[in-house]
C-alpha cells in the first residue's frame, strides 16, 4: 500500500509539474505577446496619425508633434525588444525582423518627406502620394503577419494547458 500511494504521489507531482509548466507558458509567452501586440498596434496607428498631422500644422507646433513622434518610436523600440526576448529564434523572430524593417523604412520615408515639406512641397507631396502607402500597406501586412503568429502561438498555450488538466483529471480518476 505504501509503494503504491509513493507511485501515485509521484506520477501526479509529475502530471501536476507539467500543468504547472503549460500555464507559466500561457501567462509568460502566450498572455504576454498579445499584450504587446496590442500596444504595438496602437502605437503604430498613433504614430501614423501624429506622422500625417506633423506635415500639415502650424510651424510652433511641430517640435510638440515631433516629440511626441519619437516617444512613440522609442515606445514601439521597447515592445518590439520585449517580443524578441519572448521569440529570439524561428517563425516568431523572423516575424519580428519583416515588422522591424517595415517600420524602419516607413519611419525613413516620413522623415524624408518632413525634410521635404519645407523645401519642396510638390515634391514632398508626391512621396506622400506615391511612396507613404506601400509602406503602409508593408508596415500593416508585417504587423498583421505578427499578429496571427501571436494569436497561434497563445491559441497552442491555451490548448497545452487544457490538455495538462485534462491528464491531471484522468490521473486522479485512474489513480483513485
Amino acid at each position: 500500500l505504501v509503494v503504491v500511494l509513493c507511485l501515485q504521489g509521484l506520477v501526479l507531482r509529475n502530471i501536476c509539474r507539467d500543468g504547472l509548466h503549460a500555464t507559466g507558458g500561457l501567462e509568460k509567452e502566450g498572455l504576454s505577446s498579445l499584450q504587446c501586440i496590442a500596444e504595438l498596434d496602437q502605437n503604430l496607428a498613433l504614430y501614423r496619425l501624429h506622422a500625417y498631422e506633423l506635415m500639415f500644422i502650424q510651424e510652433s507646433e511641430r517640435p510638440a508633434k515631433v516629440a511626441r513622434l519619437e516617444a512613440l518610436q522609442a515606445t514601439n523600440a521597447v515592445v518590439l525588444q520585449r517580443l524578441q526576448a519572448l521569440f529570439p529564434s524561428g517563425d516568431g523572430a523572423a516575424c519580428l525582423q519583416e515588422l522591424d524593417a517595415r517600420l524602419s523604412a516607413y519611419v525613413q520615408t516620413m522623415a524624408r518627406l518632413r525634410g521635404q515639406m519645407d523645401k519642396d512641397f510638390t515634391g514632398a507631396m508626391a512621396v506622400l502620394d506615391n511612396e507613404v502607402p506601400g509602406k503602409v500597406k508593408q508596415l500593416q501586412d508585417a504587423s498583421a503577419r505578427l499578429k496571427e503568429y501571436c494569436a497561434g502561438f497563445a491559441a497552442t498555450r491555451v490548448r497545452q494547458t487544457v490538455d495538462s488538466f485534462g491528464s491531471i483529471n484522468k490521473a486522479v480518476f485512474w489513480l483513485g
